[in-house]
């Protein structure tokens, strides 16, 4: 038993130390971000790696839970676009087209597809009987003095 608490009581000074921030931070190094060092950081936006381009996409439609949506998206490198897709419980469909660049910053189209429609037999919620309509908070008691 004594074995187990010296060992807990040895590294628990460790573990606080380690747990704590330093207590001053230095300068960044001085060959991260620059030109040729690494793996070809440099330049850009705030010494990152040059922005890459791609192509990005999925979809999901769940016929049980009634879930479609659907994204796209794409990078030339400097600008990014795209569009998402969701089945809205009210039978419409929200259309979501986006762009987005270091200059101008985000911009969303937002658009909606069909009617909305809800159920003639949607069940209304009715209150039990004797129930008032809401919260009632109690009368203040005067518990609390006057101010000082």
């Amino acid at each position: 038993m004594y074995g187990y608490i010296s060992v807990i009581l040895f590294l628990s000074p460790i573990i606080m130390v380690r747990g704590e921030p330093p207590a001053v931070y230095g300068p960044p190094n001085p060959s991260h971000g620059t030109s040729g060092a690494g793996h070809g950081s440099g330049g850009g936006h705030g010494g990152y790696e040059e922005p890459q381009s791609y192509e990005f996409g999925y979809r999901v439609k769940d016929d049980y839970s009634g879930s479609s949506f659907h994204q796209k998206e794409s990078s030339d490198g400097n600008q990014v676009r795209g569009e998402y897709r969701v089945a809205l419980p009210d039978g419409r469909t929200q259309i979501v087209t986006y762009w987005a660049d270091w200059k101008t910053g985000f911009h969303a189209d937002v658009k909606y597809e069909g009617q909305a429609t809800y159920p003639d037999n949607a069940k209304k919620y009715i209150p039990p009987p004797g129930a008032n309509a809401g919260y009632m908070y109690p009368n203040p008691s005067g518990q609390y003095g006057a101010p000082h």
